[in-house]
């Protein structure tokens, strides 16, 4: 946030919960929120000395050519294309045929035109590439005078551009003192992220040393930025780089990226550098390479699992598979979920197959569960069909609970579907409450 509506902010945080009886504050508050609305826009509409001439100049000729550019007719034109592709061709050469002087002018017109999509983000994005390589002194003011968290989107496309065409440049604005941008937190790892990722694509070697020399709070997205990257075209490259860095949060959090990495173009070879590892990382790296091996083929990171169950527990690592499984297949998902020792995953894991199954073919959901034995994997299964079928069938739904034999569970669920119960049909659901001797909801 700019320095300069800091005490506007705080003025109106103040002020607005008081204004139910300091009326005498009113005329106050709004020249306060006008003040702030003014510096807002006028911060993050300055696109280099002189934009703001420019701009008025644009909109007070709008509809005549400007020398060099589109007019803002043309602007609507290639966004109102009715065909998707067409649209994105026409955009896409919008972009690039603006003159550079006229680039803040486009993005004004943006800024008021209010619309969403991949076509808009897609020209902001082009548009501040080139005007950040036609002047970049003007480009590293505005990131400056940027509130990142309200225009993310644009700081990182100028940063980008940026550091494709001087990555040492913008390494040493993300790491001066002086930056107040790199202190913000996340904002600020978010930046050195962007400029360790897109100065790996020159230089693999440089972005990695610069990014150990970054301060702890930005060293662990921008050193996954670059191995991760390494990983998928060369793990073994990326794992040397990785055993240069000192055991910590830093480093477990860069031996998770590299795994998802690896694990997207060769999950097995991923799994048994991971299963190398030790303590927290090494479930940390496992349970990566499964997330991603179960997107890819969720029955041969079901195999893979099983496997490694001869030697330890997987009941952490069951969920991932399974739920994503039983989009696919859910009777061969819940069959292998039923067959592993019960533990809390397996039991989770049984409740999200049995909800993606009921979604899917209740009858066939529901006819499978009354077949297995009692226990806390099918009290998960019981919950998990009861949740789904709330909403169509909360009659069915509240006696499917009702069978759960963990008490504190089926008490959960008993209050999930009586809930929806009575939203349907009151009468019903208070007769089978007092049958049964069950506590409707608080408040029903």
């Amino acid at each position: 946030m700019n320095k300069s509506i800091l005490p506007v902010v705080i003025v109106l945080a103040i002020t607005i919960p008081l204004i139910a009886w300091q009326q005498s504050e009113n005329r106050q508050l709004k020249q306060d929120l006008a003040a702030a609305k003014v510096e807002r826009e006028r911060t993050l509409t300055r696109f280099g000395e002189g934009s703001e001439t420019r701009l008025s100049h644009a909109r007070r000729s709008s509809g005549e050519k400007r020398p060099g550019g589109f007019s803002e007719k043309d602007l609507l034109a290639a966004l109102g294309d009715t065909d998707p592709v067409s649209r994105l061709g026409k955009v896409l050469a919008y972009a690039e045929a603006v003159s550079a002087d006229e680039i803040p002018f486009v993005l004004e017109s943006l800024r008021q035109l209010m619309g969403k999509g991949k076509e808009y983000d897609l020209l902001e994005h082009v548009l501040l590439a080139r005007w950040a390589q036609s002047d970049p002194d003007a480009a590293y003011a505005c990131l400056s005078d940027f509130s990142y968290k309200s225009r993310g989107w644009s700081s990182s496309s100028l940063l980008s551009s940026l550091t494709a065409m001087d990555p040492r440049r913008a390494a040493d604005w993300v790491s001066d003192p002086a930056n107040e941008m790199s202190r913000y937190g996340k904002y600020g790892s978010r930046m050195a992220e962007i400029v360790a990722g897109e100065w790996m694509r020159q230089d693999p070697d440089a972005a990695f040393a610069w990014a150990k020399t970054l301060p702890e709070a930005q060293q662990g997205d921008a050193l996954a930025a670059v191995i991760s990257q390494i990983g998928r075209s060369d793990p073994q490259q990326a794992t040397s780089m990785l055993a240069t860095l000192e055991p910590g949060r830093v480093r477990s959090e860069v031996v998770g990226e590299l795994a998802e990495a690896w694990a997207r173009n060769s999950p097995s070879e991923a799994a048994t550098w991971a299963e190398s590892l030790e303590g927290g990382e090494r479930s940390q790296a496992i349970r990566e390479v499964v997330d991603e091996w179960a997107k890819l083929d969720p029955a041969a990171a079901a195999g893979y699992l099983d496997r490694l169950a001869g030697g330890e527990s997987i009941d952490s690592y069951v969920r991932d598979v399974a739920s994503r499984w039983a989009r696919q297949e859910p009777a061969d998902a819940a069959g292998w979920v039923m067959a592993q020792s019960e533990g809390n995953g397996t039991r989770d894991a049984m409740g999200y197959v049995m909800w993606n199954w009921t979604r899917q073919d209740p009858e066939a959901a529901a006819t499978w569960l009354l077949q297995q034995p009692a226990g806390p994997n099918r009290d998960g299964g019981i919950a998990g069909l009861s949740k789904a079928s709330g909403s169509f069938d909360p009659a069915a739904a509240t006696q499917w609970a009702h069978a759960i034999s963990d008490e504190r569970r089926r008490n959960q669920m008993l209050n999930h579907s009586l809930e929806r119960w009575v939203e349907q049909d009151a009468n019903a659901a208070m007769q089978w409450a007092e049958t049964n001797g069950v506590e409707l909801p608080h408040g029903k």
